[in-house]
């Protein structure tokens, strides 16, 4: 009993510290709210000239930095301020990578501006640090990271908080390079917008303690080295100086001084570096207890120690969740003190996130945001388990690691930044290997669901010198396989209609850590069910969710197609679940359309911007075997040919009906049919060979080099499709040929004929006239060969080359992370 009894009064101490923590952490939230609303004025100091500029002395450790080196060095070279008074010092720390190299180039280049140091025994960022400070020569040093990007007036506004005397360091803000590239980047940005425009300022209003980051940090000199520099056994050095500095001098926070930063475009990488972060408070309050509880009566000194106590009440959340557990399920007899606590606890929480969600909304001004207060609350829950992990580590003394946070040089920010920045030149940058690729699809031998697309596309794209390796993560086949040649490896890993299998291939993502995942798909692509089909049309968006870009390539929308002629019923879950998988999708980090009028709906519909129009493709490299002249035929049959996965929205019983009323007036005529039945409706074509129509040939498959052959012998290609599941690759296919075509008149054929292509069009499901058309075809050869070359004329402009050169522009923006605005312009250009 007294063991309980202890239990439950620790408890209830802990739990009384924790929601004054989380009352206060309001408190200062709702100060800050009173700064927030002029997030887009940042004050500067006094307007007057300075008497004299201070000499500035950047120091920027670098490591392994080849993705982003180049772009901070230049952006320094850049900066407003006399050249006499500045000095770029820049410490190489035991790189592996072109580092060196590139900023020995810099150096040499820029003596009189820039001083390379390397070390080649590195102990971390503050050993570095500490390096750099003994050949410092000016007034004020400045650190940044070597993924930053100041802007241009930031050494001049930094300069004009030193002409106050007391003021010995200066902390400015930073945002985000990299915000719009997934969830969790936008998050971070949000959680760093809610600290630099909300919390800090709201603490320095009040007077309360403003702590150094861990860049964009500016210190006198001769305070940082009468500190003795930065503690080389601290994993946050920052936090760790900004305590020895407060004690005796005074911090400032500038709103307008500011630089930008890339977010960790990964869940490990946030892992780690929060870990680091929460470690390194907690040791320097272990260090530092004497001086932050020496002021504990002071305003600032009280404030000071709520901060750095910050992660292990953080860790200490997980008692709250422990109360409710021992209360519902343990004997331990919880007080009715603690309990009330613990609701207070809760409430105070979710009023804290809730703001948090409030201002998410206010930086964004669109109501729409409050959406993300979901993901906050997942978001706390997982910063509680990583304090409560860093605590352990503490307390378990575990080995310390300072591991950097990996950088990639991605931009995302909108053309205006980038213009203003000067980072034009940085929005195309060339990886320093080639990029590795997986694209999920259906592929050969299996047949139709878009495999061969996949085939034809991906010969294209593995010529490219861009591309280093493509990995095919591909459904399973029943028949054996070639092994490819070249770049492409194909992993057979799902299966049509297996749930758990398609979910296997974030597996495989994860293990292959590819620079790209590209999704070829349109609404059945993974088989019949709903359930297959809807968990592989959220791949895309789940692909993002672990911190790797995603794009796909749409080839027909659920909402446009006839639902009863694909098999499938109209009902309200079928049309929910297709408006969702379709959100889903559009949540790509960028979407590739095949039909154009799709651009314009996902757009107004779905509000996805990152969408662009990229043509099907088509055979032109078979219009060596395409004889124009047999447009015209020779004596003997006349052949109409309809090609393709046959399935009931083909209409091919409609054009059985067309071609008996044809017989009854010609017999210079013959009708093939290639192909075999689509996967989705098996035994199809036997149904339909029992109609019993004389003069029609079934030739089943059609193996891909047969393929000039059936074309070649045709004088006409008919599409009777009921409805169209996107654009039709028979339609690319015929033109690439250069045949004439008769076809019924849909959407997305009128969209093929409005980019150049030639059709006689018909109404669709009306045989008579399909009769008429095709017999008044054959009988203007002359009409046929005008619209064969028209087609011809339209398939060359839309080769697989160029359809492969848009993607692999795609995926050079998209890997170096850069705004899907610019790479839309730029996709446009080359159209």
């Amino acid at each position: 009993m007294g063991s309980s009894s202890t239990i439950a009064n620790v408890i209830l101490i802990l739990l009384l510290v924790i929601t004054c923590w989380a009352f206060y952490s309001i408190s200062l939230l709702i100060v800050g709210f009173f700064t927030i609303r002029s997030k887009n004025k940042r004050k500067s100091e006094d307007k007057k000239e300075i008497r004299e500029l201070p000499k500035m002395s950047i120091i920027v450790p670098v490591k392994n930095e080849q993705r982003v080196i180049r772009r901070i060095l230049d952006s320094l070279l850049r900066l407003r301020y006399p050249d006499e008074k500045v000095e770029i010092i820049v410490v190489e720390d035991g790189s592996s990578d072109r580092t060196p190299d590139i900023c020995q180039e810099y150096a040499s280049k820029y003596p009189s501006k820039i001083k390379f140091f390397r070390r080649f025994n590195s102990t971390g960022k503050p050993g570095a640090l500490n390096f750099a400070l003994k050949h410092v020569t000016g007034d004020v040093v400045a650190v940044l990271d070597a993924d930053n990007v100041p802007e241009p007036d930031f050494l001049i506004n930094a300069a004009k908080y030193f002409e106050d005397p007391s003021v010995a360091a200066v902390q400015g803000v930073t945002d985000a390079l990299n915000s719009k590239e997934n969830l969790l980047t936008k998050l971070l940005l949000y959680e760093h917008k809610l600290w630099f425009e909300a919390f800090l300022p709201g603490k320095e209003r009040v007077g309360l303690f403003v702590p150094l980051a861990g860049n964009c940090q500016f210190v006198r000199r001769e305070v940082l080295e009468s500190l003795g520099g930065w503690d080389e056994n601290s994993l946050t050095e920052d936090i760790e100086l900004t305590v020895r500095l407060a004690e005796n001098h005074n911090i400032r926070l500038a709103l307008d001084v500011k630089s930008w930063q890339e977010m960790p475009r990964n869940l490990a990488s946030m892992i780690r570096q929060r870990l680091r972060w929460y470690r390194g408070y907690m040791e320097t309050l272990g260090k530092h207890a004497k001086i932050v509880f020496s002021g504990l009566f002071s305003r600032r000194g009280f404030d000071e120690a709520i901060t750095l106590s910050g992660p292990i009440v953080l860790s200490l959340y997980f008692l709250n969740y422990l109360t409710g557990v021992l209360s519902a399920f343990s004997p331990i007899q919880i007080s009715s003190v603690a309990l009330t606590l613990s609701k207070v606890l809760t409430y105070s929480t979710l009023i804290m996130l809730f703001l948090a969600g409030i201002s998410v909304m206010i930086y964004e001004r669109k109501l729409s945001k409050i959406l993300w207060l979901p993901l906050i609350f997942l978001y706390w829950i997982l910063q509680n388990l990583l304090a409560f992990v860093a605590l352990c580590q503490v307390l378990l003394r575990r080995p310390r690691e300072w591991v950097k946070t990996p950088k990639t040089g991605s931009i995302t920010l909108s053309g205006n930044i980038v213009r203003e920045l000067g980072l034009e030149n940085y929005m195309g940058l060339i990886p320093p290997r080639g990029l590795v690729v997986c694209f999920v699809t259906s592929y050969p031998p299996n047949r139709a669901r878009l495999s061969e697309y996949a085939e034809n596309v991906l010969q294209e794209i593995s010529k490219m010198s861009s591309i280093e390796k493509i990995y095919v993560i591909a459904d399973e086949s029943p028949s054996p396989r070639d092994d490819p040649k070249g770049k492409i490896e194909i992993r057979p890993v799902w299966k049509h209609d297996d749930p758990l299998s398609i979910l296997r291939v974030l597996k495989e993502i994860l293990k292959i850590k590819p620079d790209i995942v590209h999704y070829n798909v349109h609404f059945q692509s993974f088989g019949r069910t709903r359930i297959a089909n809807f968990i592989g049309l959220s791949l895309p968006f789940l692909t993002k969710l672990i911190g790797r870009r995603s794009m796909v390539t749409i080839h027909n929308l659920g909402e446009k197609v006839d639902l009863p002629k694909c098999g499938l019923e109209p009902s309200l879950l079928n049309r929910v679940g297709i408006r969702l998988a379709t959100k889903l999708i559009s949540m790509a980090n960028f979407v590739t359309v095949t039909v154009p009028s799709y651009v314009e709906y996902l757009k107004n519909r779905y509000r996805c911007d990152h969408v662009i129009h990229v043509p099907h493709g088509t055979y032109v490299n078979y219009v060596e075997a395409v004889d124009l002249g047999a447009i015209n035929p020779r004596s003997g049959k006349k052949k109409i040919l309809m090609f393709g996965h046959m399935a009931p929205y083909k209409g091919l019983p409609i054009l059985l009906k067309a071609f008996q009323e044809l017989l009854k007036e010609r017999d210079d005529v013959e009708l093939v049919v290639a192909g075999d039945d689509h996967p989705n409706f098996p035994g199809y074509l036997s149904e339909i060979k029992k109609m019993g129509v004389p003069k029609v040939k079934f030739l089943g498959y059609v193996p891909e080099g047969k393929i000039p052959d059936v074309f070649k012998e045709a004088s006409l290609v008919v599409l009777p499709y009921l409805t169209a599941t996107g654009t039709s690759g028979v339609f690319h296919l015929a033109c690439g040929f250069g045949k004439p075509i008769v076809a019924s008149d849909l959407p997305e054929i009128r969209e093929l004929i409005r980019e150049g292509a030639s059709a006689l069009l018909i109404p669709k499901g009306d045989f008579k006239r399909l009769k008429e058309a095709i017999s008044y075809m054959l009988d203007n050869p002359e009409l046929m060969k005008e619209m064969g070359k028209k087609n011809l004329a339209f398939a060359q402009r839309e080769s697989w080359e160029d359809v492969a050169k848009r993607f692999g522009k795609i995926y050079h923006f998209l890997a170096n992370g850069i705004d899907t605005k610019l790479l839309i312009e730029d996709i446009q250009r080359i159209s």
